[in-house]
């Protein structure tokens, strides 16, 4: 399949979607629509637990478009099982990021003096805040200032 596929298992329909340019070129989200109001979404979103490696706001606009979908439960690849309202605290996460980050390049930051100071404390009980963090503002500082 290239962009969606609808399955019947055991009487339940479920709709697999491609979402090739999010974390990796063979992403998919599979979303239970009979019953159980479940959407699974690998890698890229995930629950209290801050975004593997240098993230951009690339992104972003998927997870909204997942958080738009109709579903209750959430499931990822790593951490716990969530709710629709983890993906929104997802976008919230990742849109604090980006205003941060672009705070401190306006304030004339170098990306090690906006590693130091983009602290995103509201996520400091996130999982892997410490490990993960500054990169995810490595990778935010340079989208912010590709081409400038």
């Amino acid at each position: 399949y290239t962009d969606r596929l609808y399955l019947n298992l055991g009487g339940k329909r479920v709709e697999v979607i491609s979402r090739p340019i999010a974390h990796a070129d063979d992403n998919t989200i599979v979303r239970f629509v009979d019953g159980t109001n479940v959407l699974f979404a690998s890698d890229w979103i995930t629950v209290h637990r801050i975004p593997f490696g240098q993230i951009s706001d690339v992104e972003t606009p998927m997870v909204k478009a997942v958080e738009a979908m109709d579903f209750e439960h959430f499931l990822c690849s790593h951490g716990a099982l969530g709710k629709k309202s983890d993906v929104t605290a997802n976008i919230k996460y990742r849109e604090d990021l980006k205003a941060a980050v672009a705070k401190a390049i306006a304030a004339g930051q170098t990306l090690e003096e906006a590693q130091k100071s983009v602290t995103m404390d509201a996520y400091k009980d996130w999982e892997f805040y410490e490990q993960q963090r500054p990169q995810n503002v490595a990778g935010m500082y340079r989208v912010l200032t590709a081409g400038r």
